[in-house]
Order: structure tokens, then C-alpha cells, then sequence
């Protein structure tokens, strides 16, 4: 499972692009997921909101453009992982 979520965070993290329009220092935004064995994403949600709707739409799309996200090993045998992904966007 290690190593699969390793290969999930890297796919995300390349389309990872936050814009930010101001606001705190640090902000978060946290998104919940389900991957499907075959590595298509569902059920995306805004979980907790960074405050900033910028940083909020660049995570959700982060999400969306990973889609599909690797297969799963022949290891693992659930039907699906629901997974959240926090966003960390930090400023000067």
C-alpha cells in the first residue's frame, strides 16, 4: 500500500498548481476521494477549505486532472480506497 499511495501522491503533486489570491501565511485545503481499482477517481469533495476558493479550485483540479491515477497492484484486493489528500500552500 506504501508504495502505491507514493505513486498516487506523485501523480498529484505534478498537478499540483496553487494560485493564490491572498490571505493567511499557511493555508490547507483538504480533498476526499475514492479510487477504483482501475485508478479512476470518484466522489471528489472539498473537505476542509484553505479560505482562499483560488487555492480551493487549484486542489480540486489537482485531484481531476490526476484521473486516472495508477492501477492497483495485484496485491491489494479492496474494490476501492477513499483517500484525502491535503494541500498545503505556504507564502513568504
Amino acid at each position: 500500500l506504501g508504495y502505491y499511495l507514493g505513486l498516487v501522491d506523485y501523480k498529484i503533486s505534478t498537478n499540483w498548481n496553487p494560485v493564490a489570491t491572498g490571505g493567511a501565511r499557511e493555508s490547507v485545503a483538504v480533498v476526499r476521494f475514492r479510487v477504483l481499482r482501475s485508478g479512476i477517481v470518484r466522489n471528489q469533495e472539498l473537505e476542509t477549505s484553505s479560505g482562499d476558493a483560488g487555492l480551493d479550485n487549484a486542489a480540486m483540479r489537482a485531484i481531476r486532472q490526476s484521473s486516472p491515477l495508477p492501477p492497483f497492484p495485484n496485491l491489494m484486493t479492496e474494490p476501492y480506497l477513499d483517500l484525502r489528500y491535503t494541500f498545503v500552500m505556504e507564502r513568504g
